[in-house]
């Protein structure tokens, strides 16, 4: 790491609230930050404000003649995920069990034990 003031500097900044505020836009705007991390539940509300959010944050880049500006979008899905993948699971063992009974009653030569 040593002294490089750079190494000490975060990629990206997060905040809370739907737009960004004026020492995020600063920081932006003086390449100190490379750009925005956003959290659903923070700082998004409407595709229309995201959008207004986005153009603020490329706004603050362009005006101080940075490259185009990072925005990250962090939706924290994992427990839908996690929910949807445990019901795939019990759909698939709740399928089998059916047609393991249903072979037993259709074929006579199938015994459950």
């Amino acid at each position: 790491m040593g002294d490089d003031p750079v190494t000490a500097r975060p990629l990206l900044r997060a905040f809370t609230g739907r737009m960004p505020p004026a020492d995020v836009l600063d920081a932006i705007r003086s390449g100190d930050a490379a750009g925005v991390a956003l959290y659903r539940a923070l700082n998004v509300s409407s595709p229309t404000q995201l959008r207004e959010l986005g153009m603020a944050v490329q706004r603050a880049a362009l005006e101080g003649g940075q490259p185009t500006a990072i925005v990250a979008i962090d939706q924290q899905d994992q427990p839908v995920i996690i929910g949807i993948v445990l019901l795939g699971t019990v759909a698939v063992v709740v399928a089998n069990i059916l047609v393991d009974i249903g072979y037993a009653i259709l074929d006579p030569r199938v015994r459950l034990t």
